[in-house]
């Protein structure tokens, strides 16, 4: 996905990516072996400088300024998550 500012963020099956097309330079934000992301499927801005990836275990918004995240997940045996 790109946004606005013209950076295009990269889902992988290990994490999260970003793609600075000016420097060439790709960063890994979010990636499986230090937070459970896994299998990103769906990446959309939130009309900021942050955005909102599907995965396979949950949603998550990533806020790219503060490189800060919160993961919103579903249990079964609590329906309030």
């Amino acid at each position: 996905m790109r946004t606005e500012d013209g950076i295009i963020w990269v889902g992988t099956a290990d994490g999260l990516n970003l793609f600075d097309p000016e420097t060439g330079i790709f960063t890994r934000f979010l990636d499986r072996a230090t937070t459970r992301v896994s299998q990103v499927n769906a990446i959309t801005g939130d009309g900021g400088k942050g955005v909102w990836v599907g995965t396979e275990n949950g949603l998550l918004h990533f806020d790219r300024p503060s490189r800060t995240y919160q993961i919103y997940t579903h249990s079964a045996e609590d329906p309030n998550l």
